[in-house]
């Protein structure tokens, strides 16, 4: 059996925007507050029908070991072009996907997100 490996060194791509926090209180994050280090989990890569790349997947502010996967209950989107080689710093961020408040009866946390094309969307 064949383990799988990286090809080369490992390179971090996107780094998510700063953002308030519009969760509930927990044992480190607080409602309205704003955190300048989010970090970005559980994620998807997707090729756009331009050819460009898209990342979505789970955000949250950072916080201590202790709590890492405190407030995980946004989706963030990100954008790039094709020809931009994966480089640092060639996403853009494009908002949030399905925050809390627009799931409504469903639980705030966010797990496993996937992406799935229907009908051309």
């Amino acid at each position: 059996m064949k383990i799988p490996r990286l090809s080369n060194d490992y390179a971090n791509v996107y780094r998510p925007s700063g953002s308030v926090y519009p969760g509930l209180d927990g044992k480190e994050l607080r409602h309205g507050q704003w955190y300048e280090q989010w970090v970005p989990n559980d994620h998807a890569f997707v090729v756009g029908p331009d050819g460009g790349w898209h990342i979505f997947g789970i955000t949250h502010p950072l916080t201590s070991a202790a709590n890492i996967h405190e407030g995980e209950e946004q989706l963030f989107h990100a954008q790039a072009p094709a020809d931009c080689g994966l480089t640092v710093g060639s996403f853009v961020d494009k908002g949030s996907v399905l925050p809390p408040g627009e799931r409504p009866g469903e639980v705030k946390e966010i797990h496993s997100p996937f992406i799935v094309k229907k009908d051309g969307l």
